[in-house]
């Protein structure tokens, strides 16, 4: 059975048998093409608008490894990013922030649509099947009160909303699929800072989860951006993901999203 497939086999069975409230489990099915990329402008700079708006088409490139156990067993499990782009059939993510003074309401969605399957050693097939949904809204405050000031540090706080539908059918075709629904408060800081005229960089690290839907998460971006134009950026960086469960039974899944990123940010 290749990697992949047995990645996702471990994966959706451990995501059938956890209960409701470790909802976002399944994530790693779909979610590793990113999520969250930051939107910030260059420190330094000023509109004459009462609000500004910056949208960012983005891609995260992300392998993810980790572990999954479920009483006694416990499986390792680990697939780069050409792995899961062989499965994917749609991946649509993208991000907005608007802007008031030192106040700022920031959306990240991200929508992936994944299929694999494997034959099995007597010849029947199992076709696995996901969608993955992540919402992320977040209140962000700007703790620099210069406006002008070299670099610029903001304060973020929010929610994390995540659904997972998973569709098993195997070689006789009985089915097996699942919804589940995930929703976790996060806290953060934002820097970001010019480099020169047209080159600026910024750094974004989260906190998550706390035992609400999932048991702690942490997250860290760069990301290094060059004004292409007054309306449009190019972004590059790196994001690493980390995300802990753990369920009735002994029920457990660790594991980390970890790759390069690159999109287009619109200033508008």
């Amino acid at each position: 059975m290749p990697r992949t497939a047995v990645t996702l086999c471990v994966l959706a069975s451990l995501a059938l048998a956890l209960p409701a409230a470790a909802a976002d489990r399944p994530v790693f099915l779909a979610s590793t093409l990113g999520t969250g990329a930051p939107s910030s402008q260059p420190a330094g700079t000023t509109s004459k608008k009462k609000w500004t708006f910056d949208t960012t088409f983005y891609g995260w490139l992300a392998g993810i490894d980790g572990s999954v156990g479920v009483g006694r067993f416990s499986r390792d499990f680990e697939a780069d990013f050409g792995d899961i782009f062989d499965n994917l059939d749609l991946g649509l993510m993208g991000a907005i922030e608007a802007r008031n003074g030192r106040w700022g309401l920031l959306t990240n969605l991200v929508y992936v649509k994944t299929s694999s399957g494997f034959t099995g050693r007597f010849g029947g097939t199992t076709d696995f099947d996901s969608t993955y949904f992540l919402a992320e809204f977040a209140a962000a405050y700007r703790l620099t009160r210069d406006p002008m000031a070299k670099g610029q540090l903001d304060v973020l706080a929010g929610l994390r909303y995540q659904n997972v539908s998973l569709d098993i059918t195997g070689p006789r075709g009985s089915s097996v699929d699942g919804d589940r629904n995930a929703l976790d408060p996060l806290v953060g800081l934002r820097y970001a800072f010019p480099l020169s005229t047209k080159l600026y960089a910024s750094l974004e690290g989260d906190v998550g989860g706390f035992g609400v839907d999932s048991d702690f998460t942490w997250n860290v971006i760069g990301i290094l951006g060059y004004r292409m134009s007054s309306k449009m950026d190019f972004v590059l960086g790196y994001r690493y993901f980390d995300q802990s469960f753990s369920g009735d039974n002994n029920k457990s899944l660790d594991f980390a999203m970890f790759g390069p990123l690159v999109g287009v940010r619109l200033h508008w």
